[in-house]
């Protein structure tokens, strides 16, 4: 298995906006989108306790972080504006999840974060959060 970068754009426990509007200010279609009170999981138990927008930067896992975070940087500045209009009333997140694969014959992967991306966090007070699989090779990502 080849190691894969998920990264993503995404803004939680939005407060008085539709995700719709989201969109809409963005102009790019989510990935995800969760609403407060809709089912979490399949059987339904849990519920979402908030309003969720979660944009992909790439659906190829094998893109480098450096080049999916450009994207979402990229994103970020062409609609500044429309997002320092809402990103108060929410909390805004580069999400990234790493799944390494042991004996790949891979590097683990980069993530480096640029003074780009520290300016553009401190203007959009965006959080960011790391999450690291290491798997054996040969098993895939559930």
């Amino acid at each position: 298995m080849k190691n894969e970068i998920d990264l993503r754009l995404c803004f939680w426990e939005i407060e008085g906006l539709p995700p719709e509007a989201i969109t809409e200010m963005l102009g790019v279609a989510p990935t995800k989108v969760m609403r407060q009170g809709e089912p979490r999981g399949p059987k339904g138990t849990r519920v979402w306790p908030y309003n969720g927008w979660v944009w992909e930067a790439s659906a190829d896992k094998s893109v480098s972080f450096e080049d999916q975070c450009t994207a979402v940087l990229d994103l970020l500045e062409a609609h500044r504006d429309a997002v320092k209009s809402f990103c108060h009333r929410c909390t805004p997140e580069l999400s990234c999840a790493l799944w390494v694969y042991v004996d790949n014959g891979e590097s683990t992967p980069s993530v480096h974060l640029n003074t780009r991306y520290h300016a553009l966090a401190s203007e959009f007070n965006l959080r960011f959060d790391l999450d690291l699989y290491c798997m054996p090779d040969g098993e895939a990502q559930a």
